[in-house]
């Protein structure tokens, strides 16, 4: 995140970095039987058995990016450096929009069956250097035969002849893929399965307030499909942060920039002593009202536990709730909440996960009569004290414990 990500974070992750890690070499002929055989590429090839021909449906559901070459004469399976730069974007008119690394080329292609050919059309024909695989590329998809989808959903071009197939895989501007995520849920009762959610665009028309996102990642828990999740299921948040401000900003709603700002801010320096209320979270679509009681306001991952594999090192978590009106402080609405930023700055994690602890009432009907009359002579004295009293708390007296959210937290692997 170049436009707010501090200098001192940046530096930090380089020089833990410098010892262990040295830049990618790059490929000095456009051949992929040429790269290095330890290097490894981001996803390695679908080596399932089990493939079935594409229909346009899956064919059309999603730009490709080509990540590996399989030839047959000699025998030979070869990663592509680079794969996002040579893509595939297939279309329902059966035209094919293809990148060749620095040029583009217009297309059509004909499924017939398991029959699948590609005809090349226009192109730019600029010289994209000695590394460049463009014209390799190309002349592979003029060889395609047939189209095959594997069980991981992943795409199969077959080439004419046997002479081997080119692997292909989703492709995104965001950068990251759902296989790119890791995850351990520390044994709460959920199964876990993180999607690509493409874009919601900038609408202010339907109350609570404005909504919008740019296409990102959410890690469900207990559901598979983003419709199937209820209001108050747990979920974690993946969300570019260059992207999340523009579409805000082009609206002339600068509430999400500024919010990022305050995130960015308290995950460096949290005030002392923690305020209780008016804890900065997004996205909006979680948050209905005002945050009125922040409590457990921690770091999820100590700075003395730096991991570099963890992409959660920089964020803070908290204990609250969101509400339109005060009211008496139960369990209900109450959420474990971590708001952070991967280790390259560019990506906001948001995780929201139900939480309780026997120190509050269940709903308003189990308050007293008694504490419902010291609410009304005094809201914000009551949950100020509420708050105080929440605090005192071990992590271990809420459920779950708030220890085994921050290792979840801490796990998430990019």
């Amino acid at each position: 995140m170049r436009r707010s990500t501090p200098l001192a974070l940046l530096l930090l992750v380089s020089l833990l970095l410098f010892a262990a890690c040295q830049p990618a070499g790059i490929p000095e002929a456009p051949t992929p039987d040429q790269i290095p055989a330890g290097e490894q590429p981001a996803r390695p090839p679908a080596t399932d058995t089990t493939h079935a021909p594409a229909t346009q449906e899956e064919l059309t559901a999603t730009p490709w990016q080509w990540t590996a070459l399989t030839e047959t004469a000699p025998a030979n399976q070869s990663v592509v450096p680079d794969p996002q730069n040579y893509t595939l974007t297939f279309a329902d008119d059966n035209t094919v929009a293809i990148q060749a690394d620095c040029n583009q080329v217009a297309g059509s292609y004909t499924l017939d069956g398991e029959s699948l050919t590609i005809q090349l059309g226009a192109a730019t024909m600029a010289f994209c250097g000695e590394g460049s695989m463009d014209q390799l590329y190309l002349s592979l998809l003029g060889r395609v035969s047939g189209a095959l989808v594997t069980e991981t959903g992943d795409l199969q071009l077959v080439l004419g002849d046997a002479a081997g197939q080119m692997q292909f895989t989703p492709f995104s501007a965001l950068g990251i893929g759902p296989n790119d995520i890791s995850l351990d849920t520390q044994g709460l009762p959920y199964s876990w399965q993180p999607v690509l959610v493409p874009e919601t665009p900038y609408d202010a028309s339907m109350p609570p307030g404005p909504t919008g996102l740019p296409e990102h990642i959410e890690i469900l828990f207990g559901v598979t499909d983003p419709a199937d999740r209820q209001p108050s299921d747990p979920i974690m948040y993946i969300i570019p942060v260059n992207a999340y401000r523009a579409q805000w900003d082009a609206a002339g709603d600068p509430s999400v920039s500024r919010t990022l700002d305050r995130i960015e801010q308290y995950a460096f320096t949290m005030p002392s002593p923690a305020p209780t209320s008016g804890m900065p979270a997004l996205p909006s679509s979680e948050i209905a009202g005002y945050n009125d009681l922040a409590v457990q306001i921690s770091r999820a991952v100590p700075a003395s536990e730096l991991n570099l594999l963890s992409a959660t090192q920089t964020g803070y978590r908290f204990v609250g709730r969101w509400a339109q009106d005060a009211n008496p402080v139960t369990n209900q609405g109450l959420r474990y909440v971590y708001q952070g930023f991967t280790n390259d700055g560019q990506y906001l994690v948001s995780f929201w996960y139900p939480v309780t602890t026997d120190a509050a009432p269940a709903d308003v009907s189990q308050i007293p009569q008694e504490d419902w009359d010291a609410f009304n002579a005094d809201p914000m004295g009551v949950i100020s004290t509420t708050a105080d009293a929440l605090n005192a708390l071990p992590p271990a007296d809420w459920e779950p414990d708030l220890e085994t959210l921050d290792a979840l937290v801490a796990s998430l692997e990019i």
